[in-house]
Formats: C-alpha cells, structure tokens, sequence
C-alpha cells in the first residue's frame, strides 16, 4: 500500500491518542484516497473539526492550525499547495477541486466560504477578521478582533498575490488580476484588477 494512503491513517490514530485521557477530542473524518505529503503540518485543537473529503490533498510544507473550536473543511478533490498557510479559529470552507495555492494565507478567525472550482495562485492572502481600534488606552494588539466573512463563488480564478479583506463577496465566474486588493463585492461575471479590484472587462460562461 502506498506510503500516501497509509499516513492519513496514522494521523488519525496519532490525534486519538494524544486526545485519549481528555474529556473533548477533535472530530477527524477523512475520505477515501485522501493524502498528506511529507513535511505538512496540521495542528488540532480539543474541539475542533477538519473533514477532508475523497482525494483532498496536502501537500508539503502546508500549515493546517486549528484552534480549539475551529472547523475546516476540504470537499473531494481540493487541494492545499505547498508552505501555505490555513490559521483557523472559526469556520474554513473550501469547495470540489478548488486549489489554495503556495504560499497562500488564510486568516480564518471568521468565516471563510470557498465555492468549487477555484484556483488561487501563489501569495494570495484572505483575511476574515479586523481588529477594533476604538479604546484609546490600549494598544491595538490588545484590542478585541470584530469577526467577519469572506465568501467566494465558484468557478473563481484568482491571480498571485491579491489581498481579500474581511466582509467581501465574490460572486461566480470572476477573474482577479495579480496584485488586486479585493476590499467591496465583486460581481459574477467579469474581470478585475487594481487596488482597489474594478472590474474591467466581462466573462462569457455558462457555469
């Protein structure tokens, strides 16, 4: 049996074990050909939930961090390229055969929604959460985070480096050019760029 078909298994015998003498364990349900390359790094916290559907994939380098309530999700066939990065401590949800690609980070404190289809290219960062400024005497570190959400539809292509911040929609059949800050709702249908991403031209699809 091949080495990639074997680890998903050890990890979760791994996790249950570490969880075993605690009164609250993470809820691990993996499909079937799932795989883990070597040198990923995925962090479980005490009630937390990773689901990871048929033929999902981590590949090398990638950091999975959940917190203790944190729950992220991967349906059949996504995949999470190499060294990126997924910090969960609400809600990540990535859809069939989408791509988080290298170097990626996903700032999951919210709530982030991706739909199926999508491909992230490298450096893109997707933040969920903002911190509060408005207490005077504290510094801004120590100020509460204001949870938001991100959501993104499927069929998305979106290009290296883009910047999505906390409270943006993307809608369905949307191309982002390389370098964009996504900062407002970007409408199905067209492609944009800039900073901040206005949509430039239309998309012809019937998906």
């Amino acid at each position: 049996m091949k080495l990639e078909l074997i680890r998903p298994r050890l990890f979760r015998l791994a996790i249950m074990a570490a969880h075993l003498l605690r009164r609250e364990r993470p809820q691990l349900d993996f499909g079937r050909r799932c795989r883990f390359d070597k040198a990923c790094s995925i962090k479980v916290g005490k009630r937390s939930v990773l689901r990871l559907g048929d033929k999902a994939a981590l590949r090398g380098g990638c950091v999975i961090d959940l917190a203790r309530e944190g729950s992220l999700t991967l349906a059949d066939q996504a995949e999470i390229r190499h060294y990126a990065i997924i910090e969960c401590g609400g809600r990540v949800s990535i859809g069939r055969r989408s791509v988080i690609g290298a170097y990626n980070w996903l700032q999951g404190s919210g709530e982030i929604d991706i739909g199926d289809d999508v491909i992230i290219g490298p450096g893109v960062r997707i933040i969920s959460t903002s911190h509060d400024v408005s207490d005077p005497d504290l510094p801004f570190s120590r100020q509460p985070l204001i949870s938001g959400s991100v959501r993104i539809g499927s069929n998305v292509w979106i290009g290296a480096d883009v910047v999505i911040l906390t409270g943006v929609r993307i809608g369905k059949n949307v191309v982002i050019g390389a370098g964009s800050l996504v900062t407002r709702d970007l409408e199905d249908g067209g492609i944009y760029v800039g900073t901040p991403a206005r949509r430039v031209k239309e998309v012809q699809s019937n998906l």
